[in-house]
């Protein structure tokens, strides 16, 4: 089975990692001993700074149209035997309580898992790797771990996920829905075309 995970992610993902390494390398070569706060630290400016440049970049490169301005992208399944994992999540700058919100479906758009996974975070990119990360566990928990494809993807087509990370944030314990959704969520994934209530598995 493989799993296309979408989120804007790819970013964080990268930069993250290339840090670590950085991280490991002066530990083993330097004998500075590694710090997971230095670490994110460091990760967090080297991925704004990036993302920054994007948008400098796309300011004076793109310029929309009305025809881009009116279009709203809907979530789409994934082929078959494919499953799609989207992830979101929300965070509170002022208390740093994050709201992580994933769901699972198939091709046919059933809904498989979801979860609402309330957290703590330094920042909205600190937020946005958690999600990424429980995003991963949720599909190796349920088998699907064979392969992750990393796409961003805009929130009109990820309003399922984003639901589940609002519910999360004010919550103090994570909630795992099988099968069956939270009735609150019925009606956006209507919009996406799942049926009401969903197919048995």
């Amino acid at each position: 089975m493989v799993v296309i995970l979408e989120s804007r992610c790819l970013t964080v993902i990268a930069h993250f990692c290339w840090q670590i390494w950085k991280d490991r390398c002066k530990a083993v070569l330097e004998h500075i001993s590694p710090s997971p706060a230095r670490t994110t630290h460091a990760a967090s400016i080297a991925i704004n700074e990036f993302l920054g440049s994007l948008d400098h970049g796309r300011h004076q490169t793109e310029h929309p149209t009305l025809s881009n301005d009116n279009q709203q992208q809907l979530w789409n399944p994934p082929a078959s035997p494919f499953v799609k994992v989207n992830v979101d999540a929300s965070w509170n700058p002022n208390s740093k309580r994050v709201g992580i919100g994933i769901l699972i479906r198939n091709t046919h758009g059933d809904f498989i898992k979801g979860s609402s996974i309330p957290s703590v975070a330094n920042s909205a990119i600190e937020a946005e790797a958690q999600a990424c990360l429980e995003g991963c566990k949720l599909a190796a928990e349920m088998g699907f771990h064979q392969t992750y494809v990393w796409t961003w993807i805009p929130r009109t087509a990820n309003q399922a996920a984003d639901h589940l990370a609002m519910l999360a944030i004010s919550r103090m314990s994570p909630e795992v829905w099988v099968n069956r959704p939270p009735s609150s969520l019925m009606h956006i994934l209507n919009k996406d075309g799942l049926p009401c209530p969903p197919r048995s598995a």
